[in-house]
């Protein structure tokens, strides 16, 4: 069963990633006055941002699920998870999330798609600077300061 939502969620979440980037093509062309700008080399650097994306993505959620960790949550988990992919990355779903859209946005060749992929980024460095990074400090107290200070910032991908 957890396969099934492992693939269903990140199923969901490619799907709005091309929602998304299909809607900047038109606000490309009301706003930005030109239908997409691709190229064969934008094209197979968003396949691999998108496939990139997913594996991190896949991986992070069999590691919460081996931990018996619900992966869709917006409470504080009850176990810290510092090894496998998260020892590159505070939050390898986010990251995963960012590359697909950055990917998708990159095959459709929307300029103002790379406008929304910021703007998505920008919610993503909120979310996780203001309030997750909050919590889990709150939650784990030392040992989460202790892999923060082990790891750094929580906006770099790997040391």
């Amino acid at each position: 069963m957890k396969y099934l939502y492992i693939f269903l969620l990140n199923g969901l979440i490619v799907s709005i990633s091309i929602l998304l980037s299909k809607l900047s093509l038109l606000m490309d062309s009301k706003i930005v006055g030109q239908n997409n700008v691709t190229s064969t080399f934008g094209i197979l650097i968003g396949i691999g941002l998108v496939v990139l994306g997913l594996t991190i993505r896949v991986i992070a959620s069999l590691q919460f699920y081996s931990h018996s960790v619900r992966v869709l949550t917006l409470n504080v988990q009850n176990i810290l998870i510092t090894t496998g992919v998260y020892q590159f990355s505070h939050n390898p779903l986010y990251l995963g999330i960012v590359l697909i859209f950055l990917g998708n946005i990159l095959v459709s060749g929307s300029v103002f798609g790379i406008f929304l992929w910021l703007t998505s980024l920008s919610f993503c460095h909120y979310w996780i600077s203001e309030k997750e990074e909050r919590q889990l400090s709150d939650k784990f107290g030392s040992q989460y300061r202790k892999y923060k200070k082990a790891f750094g910032s929580i906006h770099k991908i790997a040391r």
